[in-house]
């Protein structure tokens, strides 16, 4: 089973919508990366391809001989989808979408090209969280005919992987200094701002000189929030650290020199740069939305006291480090379960 996975690549270094962007240091890009390295390992045959538009997916089908297409967001008019269906009517298309419904909102044609879709044969629609598959398939059943076991197989859930190499680390008092990661994207439903007023009063509480990391080359649609962070700063003694967007392997270098990640967002469904902290061992603050992640580390994202007190309990001096942490054992789980998706997906189609 030969599997071919599909990503838009933009020439600008960045666009404001990730459904158009596929650059290899992207979250989209290492997501895909991540479940194609898995299949391998699992005995299929499966490759990442990023494109300049729909235009090349032609090309890339007929050089590989792919029997499934994975198309990473939503990137292909349902106009061209008719084409190469045309061209190619024995494979099976996978739409894969990486966002809840609350983030998709802010793509204009998402609900009409996820409706079109739905109407095709050997078209599925998937999502990696339960909450996005769950409304893709009350809103099938909202506006067709189709039986609920039919929409169930057209949408299936198919989650993130993350490579199982995990380091353990010993969590030391800190004295003088805390260097904190508040990476990613900017976006509005990133909650930035609330993280950033947290960490700022941990570290006035505790003395601490707060350097806090951040991406700023990439701002999509939230250019006021790294304004208005920056002001922030502009009246403090506390530092703020701008980095350029790395890939991935220099990301987790710079992972490796914090001593807390933040990822306290309103909409996430599985978080890649969770994952790089918690390969690392670096102690985590999150919430429900990270799901996988140990309870005693999600903050309610609206309160900054719960947001403060949730790093209290991450940066808890740990002297000893046997064995795999609650958050790497969480993460274990959640590949065990992704894995066994994906094998019973693909294997069901033949």
């Amino acid at each position: 089973m030969r599997i071919l996975f599909l990503l838009r690549f933009s020439d600008k270094q960045f666009n404001y919508s990730y459904t158009t962007y596929g650059h290899r240091s992207s979250g989209l890009y290492n997501s895909a990366k991540f479940v194609s390295d898995m299949l391998n390992d699992n005995g299929f045959i499966s490759q990442i391809k990023c494109i300049e538009d729909s235009n090349f997916i032609d090309k890339e089908i007929y050089e590989f001989k792919a029997d499934i297409v994975i198309l990473e967001g939503l990137f292909v008019p349902p106009s061209k989808l008719d084409e190469l269906i045309d061209l190619y009517p024995n494979i099976y298309w996978v739409f894969r979408n990486h966002s809840k419904i609350e983030f998709l909102s802010s793509e204009q044609v998402a609900m009409e090209w996820i409706i079109e879709y739905m109407q095709k044969n050997n078209v599925f629609v998937s999502s990696n969280s339960d909450e996005a598959t769950n409304a893709i398939r009350q809103l099938s059943l909202t506006l067709f005919s189709d039986s609920y076991k039919k929409i169930k197989e057209k949408t299936p859930l198919l989650m993130n992987y993350y490579p199982e190499i995990f380091i353990r680390r010993k969590i030391k008092k800190l004295k003088k200094e805390i260097h904190v990661g508040l990476f990613g994207a900017f976006r509005e439903l990133k909650n930035l701002l609330n993280q950033t007023i947290a960490i700022l009063s941990y570290a006035n509480d505790n003395n601490l000189e707060l350097y806090l990391h951040i991406n700023s080359t990439r701002i999509e649609g939230a250019n006021s929030t790294l304004i208005n962070i920056k002001s922030i700063f502009n009246n403090t003694d506390h530092q703020l650290i701008c980095h350029e967007w790395l890939d991935h392997h220099e990301f987790k270098k710079l992972m490796n020199t914090m001593d807390l990640c933040m990822i306290t967002n309103f909409s996430e469904t599985f978080s890649i740069i969770s994952a790089d902290a918690v390969s690392l061992d670096i102690p985590l603050v999150t919430n429900d939305q990270v799901f996988w992640v140990a309870d005693k580390y999600k903050a309610y994202p609206h309160s900054i006291d719960d947001i403060k007190a949730k790093i209290n309990v991450a940066l808890k001096p740990k002297w000893f480090n046997f064995g795999l942490s609650d958050n790497q054992k969480g993460l274990i789980d959640y590949n065990y379960v992704s894995r066994n998706g994906w094998i019973k997906f693909l294997l069901g189609l033949y």
